[in-house]
């Protein structure tokens, strides 16, 4: 599922509900990484980029709205909250979710909001792409 694509979030979730009857947890865990200087870097890319994090979560959250969700759960980088070379637009969107699902928490008294801030690590994730540099 296209994360960006908000009709197909919607039958996702349209889905879940008719088999379970209820979501308990929301995980957004889509993200894209493309290092590159700003003045290198194609607005459509920075878009994508920061899309896939912030719109695909705003789908996400607009889709499960009237569900009693208990908890929704978003995988961050702690390039979100300090940054990283080359990934003005991949910061920006991470710390954008991170805010979003804070304030999802806080508007629903009964409900848990996570942001993990992973950072770079071995065997898998985006960092094993070839991205980012091996020290």
């Amino acid at each position: 599922m296209d994360v960006l694509d908000g009709n197909a979030v919607k039958a996702v979730v349209e889905n879940i509900r008719q088999q379970s009857g209820k979501l308990d947890v929301v995980l957004h865990a889509a993200g894209l990484e493309r290092s590159r200087s700003l003045d290198r870097k194609p607005v459509e890319e920075f878009d994508l980029v920061f899309r896939v994090k912030a719109d695909g979560l705003f789908n996400l959250m607009a889709a499960t709205r009237d569900l009693d969700v208990k908890a929704m759960v978003v995988f961050s980088s702690v390039a979100g909250r300090f940054g990283n070379a080359g990934q003005a637009d991949y910061s920006a969107g991470n710390d954008f979710m991170c805010k979003t699902v804070s304030w999802w928490a806080a508007s629903r008294p009964n409900a848990l909001g996570i942001a993990l801030d992973w950072t770079a690590w071995g065997g898998i994730g985006m960092a094993t792409r070839g991205s980012i540099r091996k020290s």
